[in-house]
């Protein structure tokens, strides 16, 4: 049996800020590389592998100009937001072995309509 356990934080005004910078980050990351595994997944290529999309979106990304404050946080939370990315997108491809509902990232495609099925059961953009 799993425990289940609830947890209230009350951070100061200070770390509420960084909290907030670094979800807006680990969001920016996952939304780019996402964009970017969409458009790959449009044009019917094979999604690059995950170390090359976080050199790409994190370690590149950082030394830009303007996306130079990726670096005032750590890395750990933007890598680990790519690897649930590659997750989504294994879950989504195994077809059989996992439930294509079950993944948020691909359920928010398929309520916004980007996704549809059509009557083969093939998923595709819309």
């Amino acid at each position: 049996m799993k425990a289940r356990y609830k947890y209230r934080i009350s951070p100061t005004p200070g770390k509420k800020y960084r909290l907030a910078k670094l979800l807006g980050c680990v969001r920016v990351a996952w939304n780019k590389s996402l964009g970017f595994c969409k458009e790959k997944y449009a044009l019917r290529e094979k999604k690059p592998v995950n170390s090359e999309v976080q050199k790409q979106f994190i370690t590149q990304a950082q030394k830009t100009e303007n996306r130079k404050w990726l670096s005032e946080v750590s890395n750990i939370p933007l890598q680990k937001s790519l690897n649930n990315l590659k997750q989504a997108y294994q879950n989504f491809n195994c077809g059989s072995k996992h439930d294509r509902y079950e993944n948020a990232a691909i359920n928010i495609l398929i309520n916004r309509g980007q996704l549809v099925q059509d009557k083969k059961g093939i998923w595709k953009q819309a």
